[in-house]
């Protein structure tokens, strides 16, 4: 074309002028000689030669060799391991498939190409020995066997690994149910998977299946879940495995909440879906989104320990001379047996408690030891009711100690008091709690100026009572007295049980939000009302069903460390009158709420730990 290709030689433009481009001249110094650069020549691919034997996994149970012919061989023997394994005429295909082989296995292989001679080899005559007779004559001799001509380079097979399937994961997708489904990935050489549970084959499958679902668990809280690939391969359709997968735990019991103590705890006058046991259940449920059960052996009336002597093995009852299972009442009846070591102990202990999936245990007690018809007596003074509880709450510890003991899992917290009456309590309304709680004698005394039935005559009272509050003080001191000794003592407890575990914050106490609002009869009241009809709103949820188990009984449990059996004593009125109006000075709804809020506030450093615990999904790393 005109001016020449881009990187041709010059060219010279019609009608003369410069070549284009211009033509670059180096010039030789004189004498020297110009050469061209020397020519590489590709390098032709080496030949393929019989010396090099070739071969390559088929699969995990097979390794194909081939090679190439020998001039002058008549046949080829196989060798693996330097053992004969096979001989290939020279007019057969040059490979060989051994079909003996094992996932992962190694071989080393070599080939020797051999001569077989057509016919007989004849020599020639034979000096006879000497002494001999017989003429000179050629001898036939018959040929020994194949001359190898040349032996092939050892070649190393290996025969792939099975790998284990990948991405394991687990999925809880029926908590109720406990229903679990396993999902996989599949590696390359698979013709089944067998899925483990809890290091037991669960299942076997003959094709690539990716998925399982496990419907029928065991109870047993964790459960570890693991694959392996299957090959199968061979005539004898012998079965080969992989190595387990990694392995992913899986919780598919249930939360397991346990509750122990005292008319507090049980939940005095609420109904089963107020109780702060329900709410905090039912929080952890919401939370977690997981199922949670819980058990509770707390009951109205309840002391802590029925004497202080030596602890008693785990499930043996306190050495008190009468047997506790004999007293369990309905728990809405005052008694102060089981005590609340029995109800852990022993109830506890049993059966009904799969003692090693407990994750929170609520507890509480001492009030009933303390008496609280001496928190609430007029003619009690503060000191004595301090000194009491600080007496009375300290075997909180060696409770504790046992509970970490029996449900070593288990969180636990420690739920406490309130003042039941303060400053802003109404006057009029606790000549008859003291009346019903304690007695009308308490109220006998000229500084109080009550008269002897206050039940009776609701308004005398508060005619009686003027504008004094001499009642509420004294009440209120010893309250104060009470709520702050039992909180100490409590406290310590499960910070000296923490530390003897040596598990820190396994024990912690929840303090009760508690202002003197939320006193007794105080304008924001957490308390029950006792239940006399004369006031609005100061029926419990169950009192009708409370009176009718009150007088089925027929017995009640009349002083603190007592037991009063069944059929033995008839009750006194008071006796009969307590039991009917026991939900008085008990939390009622916003009480129970703040208790649920309290012990929210306690285990929310546990949510974590337990959200882990409690996963419904798992995936393996």
């Amino acid at each position: 074309g005109p001016g020449g290709p881009p990187n041709g030689p010059p060219t010279i433009p019609p009608g003369g002028g410069p070549l284009t481009p211009p033509l670059k001249v180096t010039p030789i110094a004189p004498g020297s000689v110009q050469r061209a650069p020397p020519r590489v020549l590709p390098t032709p691919p080496a030949l393929w030669t019989f010396a090099e034997l070739k071969g390559e996994a088929v699969d995990p149970t097979r390794i194909r060799l081939a090679w190439q012919g020998r001039e002058g061989a008549t046949h080829y023997r196989v060798y693996r391991d330097d053992a004969f394994v096979t001989e290939v005429a020279a007019g057969s295909p040059l490979s060989f498939v051994d079909e003996t082989r094992t996932p992962g296995q190694s071989a080393a292989y070599f080939v020797e190409a051999l001569q077989q001679p057509s016919g007989p080899t004849r020599v020639g005559p034979v000096t006879p020995a000497p002494g001999s007779a017989g003429a000179l004559k050629n001898t036939v001799v018959p040929q020994l066997g194949p001359v190898v001509l040349e032996r092939s380079q050892k070649k190393t097979g290996i025969t792939p690994s099975l790998e284990a399937p990948r991405d394991l994961s687990v999925t809880l997708t029926d908590a109720k149910k406990r229903i679990v489904r396993i999902a996989w990935s599949l590696p390359k050489w698979v013709t089944g998977v067998e899925l483990l549970r809890d290091g037991a084959a669960l299942v076997r499958t003959t094709s690539a299946a990716a998925t399982f679902i496990d419907d029928a668990p065991p109870m047993a809280g964790t459960h570890v879940y693991a694959v392996r690939t299957l090959y199968t391969a061979g005539p004898a359709k012998n079965i080969f495995r992989s190595g387990d997968s990694p392995s992913l735990s899986l919780r598919t019991s249930p939360f397991r909440m346990v509750a122990i103590g005292d008319s507090i705890m049980w939940g005095q006058g609420l109904a089963d879906s107020a109780k702060f046991t329900t709410l905090t259940r039912d929080g952890i449920r919401a939370a977690l989104n997981v199922e949670v059960e819980l058990t509770s052996f707390a009951h109205s009336g309840a002391i802590l320990r029925g004497n202080t002597g030596a602890l008693p093995a785990i499930g043996q009852q306190e050495s008190l001379g009468f047997d506790q299972n004999a007293l369990v009442t309905p728990g809405e009846i005052p008694n102060s047996f089981p005590t609340i070591f029995h109800q852990l102990n022993v109830q506890g202990a049993g059966p009904a408690v799969k003692r090693n999936e407990v994750d929170l245990v609520l507890v509480d007690g001492c009030i009933n030891d303390v008496g609280v018809m001496s928190i609430l007596n007029p003619q009690s003074t503060s000191s004595a009711v301090r000194s009491a509880a600080q007496t009375k709450c300290a075997p909180m510890a060696t409770v504790l100690t046992r509970i970490h003991a029996l449900y070593p899992a288990a969180r636990i917290v420690v739920t406490g008091y309130y003042p039941i009456v303060s400053q802003l309590s109404d006057l009029a309304a606790l000549p008859v709690l003291v009346a019903s709680a304690v007695g009308t004698a308490a109220l006998a005394t000229p500084l109080l100026g009550i008269p002897p039935d206050p039940i009776a005559a609701i308004g005398v009272i508060a005619a009686a009572i003027g504008g004094t509050s001499a009642l509420r003080t004294k009440l209120s001191e010893s309250s104060d007295a009470f709520y702050s000794a039992s909180s100490a003592a409590l406290t310590n407890a499960a910070a000296t049980a923490s530390t003897q575990a040596g598990v820190p914050s396994m024990a912690t106490f929840a303090p009760l939000p508690y202002e003197p609002k939320n006193a007794y009869a105080a304008p924001s009241s957490w308390l029950w009302l006792v239940p006399t009809g004369a006031v609005a709103n100061d029926q419990d949820d169950v009192i009708t069903a409370r009176t009718a188990s009150c007088h089925q009984a027929g017995v009640l449990d009349r002083s603190v460390g007592r037991p009063v059996i069944p059929g033995a004593v008839a009750p006194s009125n008071l006796d009969m009158l307590k039991c009917e109006r026991a939900s008085m000075g008990h939390p009622n709804h916003a009480g129970a709420q703040a208790y649920a809020t309290a012990i929210a506030k306690a285990i929310q450093p546990n949510m974590a730990t337990w959200r882990e615990r409690f996963a419904t999904v798992r995936r393996a790393p």
